[in-house]
């Protein structure tokens, strides 16, 4: 599992991969996590959840 960010219309949105194995293969499953209010302190903000911060593990 790892953050990874996408850039958009000059608007930085970041996302949770995570990878599993289904019948042998490497499939990968993406959360959104929102707009990126603050990059070093994993600040995020979207339309379900508000404003919130992300702990990474």
């Amino acid at each position: 599992m790892y953050l990874c960010y996408d850039r958009k219309n000059g608007v930085v949105y970041g996302k949770v991969c995570c990878s599993h194995w289904v019948d042998g293969k490497d499939r990968k499953t993406y959360i959104n996590l929102g707009r990126v209010i603050d990059k070093k302190n994993y600040i995020f903000k979207n339309r379900k959840r508000g404003l919130f911060r992300y702990f990474p593990p």
